[in-house]
Formats: structure tokens, sequence, C-alpha cells
């Protein structure tokens, strides 16, 4: 034995990574143990978790490549469409113009500014009046050139809501201009719902169904509302011509109008 022990090459350096080899095992089994096959299984999975993280990051250096060719083609895009919105605001501006000379605004300015990302970011300037510097609408325009700028725009695009109000849109206007904008009006109402509240007999004559309004009580207010019938028409747009609806010349002005109205082409839906 002393005879072999002699023989032993004893190595310090290869007994300690063999001891801390031993002592990495031990601490390895009792934590994911308990056998060194426990072990080996935990290392395989560990592996595969730490190859799809791997397999992750791959991804997303891939995706954010993808997401700055998108982002570069989407900047390529906006600036596509800012061009042509700005291209197209000049024309857009002038059509309403021609659109307002037809609703008594015959000096109004129109301007449309285009800015922002893509053109999103949209102001419309408008002046009613000569030598006044066009501003935006809601700072200028009063109610009834709202309305027919509201008019203009539905009668110049495509599009636009299924069901629309003008209040008082014929404000400061008649004789042939409020024609003009009773057959306007009817244009926009052969696709949609118009609602128009209106004291000219040109506008209502023109109207598909007409509805009264009408405001009564001495020490509480109470409005009521009454569809007419084709006899209570001639009647009422008399009145709304000379204020009475007896007078022989208003009801057969009214019946006039109504029959050059029902003459004309007929929209779907005009109140």
């Amino acid at each position: 034995v002393r005879a072999a022990l002699e023989d032993v090459d004893i190595d310090p350096v290869r007994l300690t990574i063999v001891e801390a080899r031993l002592q990495l095992l031990h601490d390895l089994t009792r934590r994911h143990g308990p056998t060194l096959h426990d072990v080996i299984a935990r290392h395989k999975e560990l592996s595969v978790e730490i190859q799809r993280l791997k397999d992750g990051q791959a991804r997303r250096s891939s995706l954010a490549t993808r997401r700055a060719a998108a982002v570069e083609a989407l900047d390529a895009q906006e600036r596509e469409v800012e061009r042509l919105r700005t291209q197209a605001a000049p024309a857009m501006a002038d059509r309403l113009k021609q659109r307002l000379a037809t609703l008594a605004l015959e000096r109004a300015v129109v301007e449309i500014e285009v800015g922002g990302p893509g053109g999103d970011r949209v102001e419309l300037l408008f002046s009613a009046n000569a030598g006044i510097a066009p501003a935006p609408v809601a700072k200028v325009a009063s109610g009834g050139e709202l309305a027919r700028l509201m008019l203009a725009i539905r009668l110049t695009l495509p599009g636009g809501p299924p069901v629309i109000v003008f209040d008082e849109v014929d404000a400061g206007i008649g004789g042939a201009t409020a024609v003009t904008l009773a057959e306007a009006l009817a244009d926009i109402a052969r696709d949609r719902q118009v609602l128009v509240v209106t004291h000219l007999a040109q506008v209502a004559a023109r109207a598909q169904h007409q509805v009264s309004v009408v405001k009564e009580g001495s020490q509480r207010s109470v409005a009521s509302a009454f569809s007419l019938s084709n006899d209570e028409r001639v009647n009422e747009i008399a009145r709304m011509l000379s204020g009475d609806s007896c007078d022989a010349t208003a009801r057969l002005h009214a019946s006039e109008l109504l029959e050059r109205s029902q003459s004309a082409p007929d929209p779907r839906r005009v109140v």
C-alpha cells in the first residue's frame, strides 16, 4: 500500500478542479435533483428556453428593421398626401367662392390652409366682405353665413352626414337668390335628409314636406309643430309672402310656387 501510495502523483490543481466539480454537482442535485438525471433533464429544458429567448431577440431585431421600413414608407405617403391636399386647396377654395356667389355672398373670400403631418391640419379662412382679411370661420362668420358656407361645402364635396339641419340659412337674402338657395337645398336632399328652418316662401315651397312651428301661451310659452297638408301649405306660404293667409294675390302666388316646386326634379327627402 505504501509503495502504491508513493506511486500516486497528487496534482493539487487537478484536485481543486475535481473537488469544485463535485461541489457543483452536489449543489445542482440539491437544487434541481434529487438525481443527476433530473439535473440533466432540467439543463435541457433551460437550454430550450435560452434558445427561445435568443430567437426572440432575433425576431425583435427583424421587427425593428421592418418597422423602420414601414415608418419610412408612411412618411413618404404622408408627404404625398400633404402635397396633394396642398395642391387641391386653392381649387377647392375657388369652387366654394363660386358656390357662395350664387348664395348672395358674391364678395366672400375663402382660403384653405393645409399643414401638419399628411396635411391633417386644415383650416378654413373666411371673409364675407371685400377688404376684410380672411379669418377662421368660427370667429368671423354669422349664423346665416355659416349655414350658407356649410351649404356650399356640401354642394362641392361628396359624402357627408345622412341628416343635415340648416337654421336661418336664408338670412339676408331674397328674390332670385332665394330661389337659387332653394334649388341648392333640394340638390343636397337628393341623397340625404335635409331639415331647413326658414322664413322664405321660396325655400318652403321647394320642400317635399312642410312643418309649421307655432309658439303660444301668455304665462308660459309652448311651441307646437304641425305637419301641413297641401291646402294648409298654400295658406302658410301665403302668410309668409304677405302676412295674411287670406290674401287672394298671396294665395295665388303660393299656389304657383308649390306647382313650380312639384314640377321640378323631385328630391328624395326635403323637409
